[in-house]
């Protein structure tokens, strides 16, 4: 979806003015899923670790963005406890290990220093931009308001996947893309 409208996307983040519209049009992949972080400093980071989007907005820049589409368990409670909880150590000091959300934040303590967080894509190590994106269902947005706010940083932003919906041209688009992600043979897929 944001693959077809790069600009849009951008646009509708906000972040036109950060991005190179030039690499954006260009490159041949601007969205990317499930990267794997780079090399922090000292650190690894555990194997599971991937950000769900990123956005290469630069050719030396990327955006992270994390999805959050369920209607449930994303209270303020939760995720202050769990999702932002800070980061620690693992494998004898060589990784950190911590929820997507806590690294994005660079909750990183005294382990390791905010400055440098990096994805890999294709074969090229990517820095990733200070400020990262949670899009969720505006309804979930709704729920957290003053004190129900979870304890983002202020570089977390927060984005209601209409708003991309929108940027790709509404319902009946995003409809027709959703049914040729999934016009598969299921059965073949996940049975046999």
């Amino acid at each position: 979806m944001v693959d077809r409208k790069r600009c849009e996307t951008v646009d509708a983040l906000g972040l036109t003015g950060l991005a190179d519209l030039n690499h954006i049009r260009s490159v041949g992949r601007f969205a990317q899923h499930e990267c794997r972080l780079a090399r922090h400093h000292m650190y690894t980071f555990d194997g599971a670790s991937r950000v769900d989007v990123v956005l290469w907005i630069q050719e030396n820049l990327a955006v992270a963005l994390e999805l959050k589409l369920g209607e449930t368990r994303l209270t303020k409670t939760r995720i202050d406890d769990e999702f932002l909880t800070d980061c620690r150590s693992s494998h004898n000091d060589s990784r950190i290990a911590g929820n997507m959300m806590a690294i994005l934040d660079r909750r990183f303590g005294d382990l390791a220093p905010k400055p440098g967080l990096s994805v890999q894509i294709a074969d090229t190590e990517v820095p990733l931009a200070r400020d990262w994106f949670i899009v969720t269902r505006q309804s979930v947005l709704d729920r957290w308001i003053g004190n129900d706010r979870p304890a983002f940083s202020a570089n977390t932003k927060c984005v209601a996947i209409g708003t991309l919906v929108d940027a790709f041209g509404g319902k009946s688009l995003f409809n027709a893309l959703v049914a040729e992600l999934l016009d598969f043979d299921y059965f073949d897929s996940w049975v046999n």
